[in-house]
C-alpha cells in the first residue's frame, strides 16, 4: 500500500510593522514581547512557560494610554488594548518605549482593518434540515439527521 503525500499549503507570513518588550527603568526585559502586524496584535508572555495571546485588529473597540510621572521621566508608558475576544478582553503593553507613536500606529491599522473587514462579502449561513426531518431513527434518545448531508 503506498501512501500519498499531501503537501500542506503554508499561509503567508505576515509584515511585522512594530516589535518591542517590556522595559523596566530604560532596560529591556525578554519576559513580555510585544508585535503588530496589519491585521494582529500580539503579546508573547513568559521564559519558561510561555503564553502567547492574540487578537485580530478589527476586533479590538478601545484603546487607553497611560503614562504614571515615572513613565513620563523614563519615556515610556502603557497601553490596554480592549478586544471584543472570548479569551482575553484586555490586551496590555506594558512598559513601552514612543508610546505615543505605538498607540497611533494601533489605532490607525484597526481603522484600516475594520474598513477592510466591512468590505469584505458575507458568508451564507449553512442551511439546516428542517425539524420534521431529524428524528430518531436508531432508538438511542438521539436525533439522526437526513443522509444528505
Amino acid at each position: 500500500m503506498v501512501m500519498e503525500r499531501v503537501r500542506v499549503k503554508k499561509a503567508k507570513k505576515e509584515t511585522i510593522l512594530w516589535k518591542d518588550s517590556k522595559t523596566i527603568l530604560g532596560v529591556r526585559v525578554p519576559t513580555e514581547q510585544y508585535t503588530l502586524t496589519g491585521m494582529k496584535l500580539s503579546v508573547r508572555r513568559g521564559i519558561f512557560s510561555i503564553r502567547d495571546d492574540e487578537c485580530q485588529l478589527y476586533n479590538v473597540y478601545d484603546i487607553k494610554l497611560e503614562r504614571s510621572f515615572l513613565n513620563r521621566l523614563l519615556g515610556t508608558g502603557t497601553i490596554t488594548v480592549f478586544v471584543r475576544d472570548v479569551t482575553d478582553s484586555v490586551l496590555t503593553l506594558k512598559n513601552i518605549k514612543e508610546v505615543e507613536d505605538v498607540k497611533e500606529q494601533i489605532s490607525e491599522l484597526v481603522q484600516s482593518e475594520k474598513e477592510r473587514v466591512s468590505r469584505l462579502p458575507l458568508r451564507r449561513p449553512r442551511v439546516e434540515a428542517p425539524m420534521e426531518e431529524i428524528h430518531d431513527d436508531d432508538g438511542y434518545g438521539d436525533y439522526d439527521t437526513p443522509d444528505y448531508y
